[in-house]
C-alpha cells in the first residue's frame, strides 16, 4: 500500500495500531502529525509534493524527505517482520525494467526472533 496523502498515511498508522495525534492544529486543519514507535517519537510534516519525517523532538533532530509511505511486511526477512517505509519514489526505471524503489528510511515495527536450532 502506498500513498501521498495525509489521510492515507494516518490510515496506515491506524492499521498498524500506532496512535497518532495532530500537531499545531488550528481551525480543524493541520499538516503535521506525531506518533511513537517503541518509545521514540516521530513527526511527519505533510505537503502534497514532498513530506518530511523528523526523528525525535529536538530542533536539531534528523529529518528525512519522502513522498510515499508504505508498509513492508517482508524486510529484512520474509514472514513476521513489518516496517514503515518512507520512500522518495515508488518505482525506478533501469533501462526498460521497472523495479520497486528502496525505502530511504524505515521504522521496524515487529521483528520476530527465530529460534536457535
Amino acid at each position: 500500500m502506498e500513498n501521498s496523502t495525509l489521510e492515507a498515511m494516518q490510515n496506515i498508522l491506524d492499521n498498524c495500531g500506532i496512535p497518532w495525534e495532530p500537531v499545531n492544529e488550528s481551525y480543524g486543519a493541520y499538516r503535521e502529525i506525531k506518533f511513537k514507535v517503541y518509545g521514540r517519537e516521530f513527526q511527519i510534516e505533510w505537503y502534497k509534493n514532498l513530506s518530511h519525517i523528523q526523528v525525535g523532538t529536538d530542533p536539531r533532530s534528523p529529518v528525512y524527505p519522502f513522498r510515499y509511505l508504505t508498509l513492508d511486511e517482508c524486510f529484512p526477512l520474509v514472514g513476521g517482520n513489518r516496517s514503515l517505509c518512507f520512500a522518495y519514489d515508488t518505482e525506478i526505471l533501469y533501462g526498460i525494467i521497472k523495479k520497486p524503489a528502496y525505502a530511504s528510511f524505515r521504522i521496524p515495527l515487529e521483528i520476530e526472533e527465530t529460534p536457535n536450532d
